[in-house]
């Protein structure tokens, strides 16, 4: 047999051509954020953020176990979020539950200089367990270095969710120890929690600098990509997170040309409450976050039969100036986003839920017991319309 040695034939290769950083239907959205809708001449500049206290809160609901503004004494960053934990794990342990069942955790810093070293902390307590909580992080004014709010699911298993860990051109891989979205799946019902979403670019994992337009736009596209992805498409309620109140006509009309035009259910758009913080992991100017949900139809589930049972809630909703309710399942669960300026109609409603359902209060101050409190320098409706106090009612049935 003869061999002959020949040289090897040079071949070239195109490069891939990298896909655009928004989608056709996301720079859609960019382009109409060339006129903004909302007169910022009519947000106040009161800025005025008052440090509060807040009490632990522990609801027991029917599913899932809220345990709210736990904080700590503890003089260091370290001892406080060791302490915090402890607190956390002993509440859960009390209603035979454990950290693998958190489904998301909200952290407020006092100095998101520290963001680095509580992520270190953060994660330990996470080490080996499979899809961590979901997560939003942000910077306001609180009584200690961190304060910590939790959802924990009573049927977690099976636990399903994404915790993205790689790069890529579809979506920014975590940059701390949570997943992106957890899922309580429910009868009939899922209820996805949504990590909050800030303008990342995938492939690189750099912040963007183009500007509050294309960095609304990108991290809603974020927002949306998770929710698809893990096929919980229905946003039930969202919080924007903005740094600087001339940002939320530019948060306002996004959200309401996406609502429209990407994800064409106008019933969802008084879903959103906008708030302004002092700062966002990365030095962000805005972060998305919040809770999506998919309705379950059983075999023998007519799905056109709704029920259409009216809520006791009903008329207190109508107190408030601007409100919106999202009811899920068979009505299991109804997600009221309610807006006021008058503190005696909020404390009204805390005094009505009395403990039995999550109430969550954003606002500059509060001193009413039985809520999740998350101190923020102002708040604004998907109109960009401004009032003292927005909050989330998740009722369960």
């Amino acid at each position: 047999m003869k061999v002959e040695l020949v040289d090897k034939q040079e071949e070239s290769f195109d490069l891939l051509e990298a896909p655009p950083i928004l989608e056709d239907q996301f720079e859609e959205v960019l382009e109409s954020l060339s006129e903004p809708t909302v007169d910022i001449s009519a947000l106040s500049l009161d800025t005025q953020q008052l440090s509060t206290i807040p009490q632990i809160s522990v609801v027991n609901a029917r599913t899932k176990l809220y345990v709210s503004n736990i904080v700590s004494t503890e003089k260091d960053l370290q001892a406080q979020a060791s302490d915090i934990f402890f607190q956390l794990k002993t509440i859960l342990s009390k209603h035979e539950l454990t950290l693998n069942d958190v489904q998301s955790i909200t952290l407020l810093l006092s100095d998101m200089s520290k963001f680095g070293e509580i992520n270190k902390i953060y994660g330990e307590s996470f080490i080996g367990i499979y899809l961590p909580p979901s997560r939003i992080c942000i910077e306001t004014t609180i009584s200690s270095d961190v304060q910590l709010s939790c959802v924990a699911l009573k049927k977690i298993e099976p636990k399903t969710g994404i915790h993205i860990r790689s790069r890529s051109y579809w979506g920014p891989q975590n940059i701390g120890p949570y997943s992106q979205s957890i899922v309580d799946n429910q009868e009939h019902y899922k209820l996805a929690s949504l990590s909050g979403q800030i303008p990342l670019i995938p492939s690189s994992m750099e912040l963007s600098s183009k500007g509050i337009k294309f960095n609304s736009a990108l991290s809603l596209q974020h927002l949306f990509r998770v929710k698809n992805l893990v096929n919980v498409k229905n946003l039930a309620s969202v919080i924007c997170f903005v740094t600087d109140k001339r940002n939320v006509p530019d948060a306002s009309s996004s959200w309401n040309e996406f609502i429209d035009s990407v994800e064409q259910a106008p019933a969802n758009k008084k879903g959103l409450v906008i708030v302004q913080v002092s700062a966002l992991p990365r030095g962000a100017d805005v972060e998305w976050g919040g809770y999506s949900y998919e309705n379950v139809v059983g075999m023998y589930d007519d799905s056109d039969d709704e029920d259409n049972e009216e809520s006791p809630y009903d008329s207190l909703f109508d107190e408030f100036e601007h409100h919106s309710v999202c009811a899920i399942g068979k009505n299991n669960v109804l997600v009221a986003t309610l807006f006021t300026s008058d503190i005696n109609l909020v404390e009204k409603a805390i005094d009505i839920n009395n403990g039995k359902n999550f109430i969550q209060v954003l606002s500059s101050k509060l001193e009413k017991p039985n809520c999740e409190f998350i101190p923020v320098k102002s708040v604004f409706n998907n109109e960009g319309q401004q009032f003292a106090y927005g909050i989330i009612w998740k009722i369960e049935k």
